[in-house]
């Protein structure tokens, strides 16, 4: 199929420079390609080289079947010459439907020739779609014979003489297609891509574009009698051939399977706490409230790492103690994760710390040292002591997408919730005391897994 095109492409692209590829042909291609050997002969000795050929093939094939074709062929001409349409169409449909194994009355490139000279798009259309469809069902032996020679072919040549080689031959004709009212939508760009075939593999520019083209196809006119066909047949080798295009696709299809593939398998996670709440029990009298007032953190936060169903975790967690803040390793385990849903609870072994500002000047000492003045407005951390924390993180994942250009790799965002109990003691300076804080908080979360 797509060397049957690239020899129409080849032959028009020769037609102003006829030695360039000579050998890439049989006889009868080349005898498309043969300029006038005197550039500057006359109208009417064209016209007479012609006719003398025409009727030299008309005495060796007198009596043959070839000679109705060389008829044939006159009669199509004068189709053409008159504009008639109609008769054209049906001239091609006589001479195709005399082809055989051995004998062609007139070649794919010169039919296709003749529709493109006409500019008769939706017949072109037509003609194409039969010849793809039916590539493989037609054979045509290597010593079989082609109608040549004759005023037809030299018509076709003079006619596509003036064809720009430079540019690809939807690129030649692509604005009279579109100005084309006779066609639908649909078969415009099923035509255009059609035609890109000619110009397909030697220039990647080319594949991209089918592929472009195809894509919109499909994607507008799914229902269409061809859209399978151009899924399969015309676009699919381009698909496989662009590697990202069809990494994409594969991801795109497998996406949620391979996300399944992926639920307790482990990753990297961060989770920022925005808002927090609790309660507290045993920590009234924390610290010297006539002295200092607390500084609540502004964020509390959580990184972890996951393996398999085991998850470690560094955080900075809320409490129910207004200005309490703990430092925590935790371990914990993931008792469910699906698409959606993570739930994993764990234990947590820290260091609880409250910032305390000084309200006004005063001395201060810890047993057995020197007083140190403390100047108003100053603060500090204070964080002798331990916790230990017993909770449950809940993540709704959202917005799952591949991880850059990974086909097994995920990142997800996730709306956080966090729910436990802390056990603290507090021995320092300022801060002594203990107590139990069951405690909560709402945030957002990063999952890279």
């Amino acid at each position: 199929m797509i060397i049957r095109k690239l020899n129409f492409l080849l032959v028009v692209a020769l037609l102003t420079a006829p030695f360039a590829f000579a050998g890439e042909f049989d006889d009868f291609e080349k005898s498309l390609l043969q300029e006038p050997e005197n550039a500057e002969a006359t109208d009417s000795a064209t016209s007479m080289s012609a006719n003398e050929a025409f009727e030299q093939s008309l005495m060796a094939e007198s009596g043959t079947e070839m000679e109705k074709v060389y008829q044939l062929r006159e009669s199509l001409l004068e189709s053409i010459k008159q504009g008639d349409t109609a008769q054209i169409s049906q001239g091609i449909e006589e001479l195709h439907a005399m082809r055989n194994e051995n004998f062609v009355g007139l070649a794919d490139v010169e039919a296709e020739a003749v529709l493109i000279v006409k500019k008769m798009w939706p017949q072109l259309l037509k003609y194409e779609v039969n010849q793809y469809k039916q590539f493989y069902h037609e054979v045509i032996s290597d010593q079989a014979r082609f109608a040549q020679n004759d005023a037809l072919t030299q018509y076709l040549k003079n006619s596509l003489s003036s064809l720009d080689t430079s540019k690809t031959l939807l690129a030649y004709v692509e604005t009279d297609i579109d100005n084309c009212t006779s066609m639908p939508e649909s078969d415009k760009l099923e035509l255009k891509i059609l035609l890109l075939l000619s110009d397909a593999y030697h220039d990647q520019r080319v594949n991209d574009r089918i592929v472009r083209l195809s894509q919109m196809y499909l994607n507008k006119y799914p229902d269409h009698p061809d859209a399978k066909w151009i899924e399969n047949s015309v676009a699919g080798p381009f698909f496989r051939n662009d590697f990202t295009a069809l990494m994409f696709k594969d991801r795109a299809e497998h996406k949620e399977e391979n996300i399944a593939k992926k639920f307790y398998t482990g990753g990297l996670g961060a989770n920022l706490f925005l808002v927090s709440g609790g309660l507290a029990f045993g920590m009234d009298d924390l610290y010297r409230s006539d002295l200092f007032e607390y500084e609540d953190p502004s964020i509390y936060l959580e990184i972890y790492l996951q393996f398999s169903r085991i998850s470690f975790s560094f955080e900075l967690l809320p409490s129910g103690a207004s200005g309490v803040a703990t430092y925590s390793l935790g371990l914990g385990y993931v008792v469910y994760d699906s698409r959606y849903l993570k739930v994993r609870p764990y234990i947590g072994l820290g260091m609880p710390a409250m910032i305390l500002e000084a309200k006004k000047d005063c001395y201060v000492a810890k047993p057995g040292e020197e007083k140190e003045y403390i100047s108003a407005g100053s603060n500090d951390m204070y964080s002798e002591g331990g916790a230990y924390t017993l909770a449950v993180n809940v993540d709704y994942k959202f917005g799952t997408a591949y991880f850059l250009f990974s086909n097994s790799m995920f990142t997800s965002f996730s709306l956080v919730g966090k729910f436990g109990i802390s056990y603290m003691e507090f021995d320092d300076t300022f801060l002594k005391g203990s107590g139990v804080t069951p405690f909560f908080a709402f945030g957002l979360g990063l999952y890279l897994w």
